[in-house]
């Protein structure tokens, strides 16, 4: 998504009626009470590693797309903001918010310079 083709449709949703809220949370609390529901932490990185090893066979099969990069996991069109249930337009919507928010503060802050170093060398020491 590039500002200048951005369109304020990406981002359509409306918040969700007292009926559908109270189903919406009905499901999260249902959700939430299956034992095999996946837990994320410290206790188990398979599923992080499978996911992340699939998105970089893509990236060695084809030309680099920031889309590529795009998290597994943005599926949803029941979100919340502003601590509401909303539901989005668009399955893209969370994913389309911060790839705006993310050129707009690289915009505004980096736009004056030519050329930035990005320092790609990690170590777990810090």
């Amino acid at each position: 998504m590039q500002l200048d083709k951005f369109s304020a449709s990406d981002l359509n949703y409306r918040f969700l009626t007292e009926a559908e809220e109270k189903q919406t949370i009905l499901k999260v609390h249902d959700q939430l009470e299956q034992p095999e529901l996946a837990v994320s932490g410290k206790n188990d990185s398979t599923r992080w590693e499978v996911g992340w090893e699939e998105i970089l066979q893509l990236l060695k099969k084809n030309r680099f797309r920031p889309e590529l990069l795009r998290p597994q996991y943005f599926k949803y069109d029941i979100l919340r903001l502003q601590k509401k249930f909303i539901k989005a337009s668009n399955i893209d919507f969370e994913y389309n918010f911060f790839s705006l928010l993310r050129k707009v503060i690289l915009k505004k802050f980096l736009s004056p310079y030519s050329k930035i170093m990005i320092n790609l060398v990690y170590s777990p020491d810090g």
